[in-house]
């Protein structure tokens, strides 16, 4: 491959992936693509688009396909196509959550059983070794996939917040393996992330653009979800990678610990871990009067920073448990400390700016 492609296939899965959310946001009515607003939550102004999955998808393939990159294992191939198929379905048809989550198992089984990518260890958590997860390693693996896959959706419910996270975790992530000598990994996640990107300029707000112009949909979130999960499972499992499990939540932190924290508290309220509210960190900083362009940029810069002092704390020497520890005082902190962020009602309809959702 010439020097020149890998910057080729990231333009090309770019420009592609804009053009591929204005051509499908004409034809969303007609394939029952479109996101309608609601009283509770869903306060967007109009009908809007929800293809970006499809979209940054086509980017993504067309790079692929013309032979500019590799594209990825074949059990991981299928397992993308077969969430977005899914998170589609959901965007049509508002599945039941029980139907999502066995949909999204049986999904993650071809990354499992096709390319033998499970989680084999969590690294050397209690400074006595490897703890190594045995028979565990499926289970696990599933489990973790999936909530990584619902973790993306759940904060999905505001201009550019999802495929910005998304953005920064594909960007840190691509650099970890790239540092780590995984060349092929930092470039799929390159070509991917521009996919993000090219959909990102219709999600994200400008002076000229006051609102999104089109939706990643359950199906954009959950498959770019998916695709973070494969990512840092790859990164951190693959035979002789020397890149420590810890750092996976690193990279993909901040969507996991607001995820873990809001359905801590959901539970402690007496209420299911799944039931909609309005207590995610995103309609915390709304209440407290940030804009929706402000909070996308606080999530993607925060995902960045988190990445960061992860990395540099490995770097720079610290354990694994210390880390460990970080992350569950991280948790904690977010669960028990930031309740007087903007503080709202636990549950029923709130009014919220344009452009906030879930």
């Amino acid at each position: 491959m010439s020097d020149i492609s890998p910057m080729l296939a990231v333009a090309v899965a770019g420009g592609i992936a804009w053009i591929a959310t204005r051509a499908l946001s004409a034809w969303a009515g007609s394939l029952g693509l479109l996101d309608h607003p609601h009283l509770a939550r869903k306060l967007h102004a109009a009908p809007t688009p929800v293809i970006g999955g499809v979209a940054l998808s086509i980017g993504a393939v067309v790079a692929w396909v013309i032979g500019l990159a590799p594209p990825p294992p074949p059990g991981a191939l299928i397992s993308f196509a077969l969430i977005l198929a899914l998170g589609v379905a959901d965007d049509r048809r508002d599945l039941h959550w029980s139907v999502r989550f066995a949909g999204q198992a049986v999904a993650v089984l071809p990354m499992i059983f096709l390319d033998g990518l499970v989680i084999r260890s969590l690294g050397d958590l209690f400074g006595a070794g490897p703890v190594l997860l045995g028979p565990l390693a499926i289970p696990v693996t599933i489990f973790m996939a999936l909530g990584a896959i619902n973790a993306l959706n759940m904060i999905d419910g505001s201009d550019g917040l999802a495929g910005g996270v998304a953005l920064a975790s594909l960007a840190a992530i691509a650099t970890a393996a790239a540092v780590a000598g995984q060349g092929d990994l930092a470039l799929l996640l390159a070509i991917i992330a521009a996919g993000v990107a090219g959909f990102l300029v219709l999600n994200l707000r400008f002076p000229w653009q006051p609102r999104a112009r089109a939706f990643l949909g359950n199906g954009g979130s959950e498959l770019l979800g998916f695709i973070l999960a494969w990512a840092v499972i790859r990164l951190t499992q693959t035979p002789g990678s020397n890149v420590a499990p810890i750092l996976a939540p690193y990279l993909i932190g901040p969507v996991l610990v607001d995820c873990v924290a809001v359905m801590t508290r959901r539970v402690i309220a007496g209420r299911s871990p799944f039931a909609a509210d309005t207590q995610h960190f995103h309609h915390m900083l709304q209440r407290a009067g940030a804009s929706v362009t402000a909070v996308a940029a606080t999530a993607a810069i925060g995902t960045l920073m988190f990445a960061a002092a992860g990395a540099a704390a490995l770097a720079l020497g610290a354990s694994q448990t210390l880390l460990a520890l970080t992350l569950v005082a991280v948790v904690t902190i977010q669960i028990f400390g930031l309740r007087f962020l903007g503080r709202a009602p636990t549950h029923g309809a709130e009014k919220l700016p344009h452009g906030v959702g879930k």
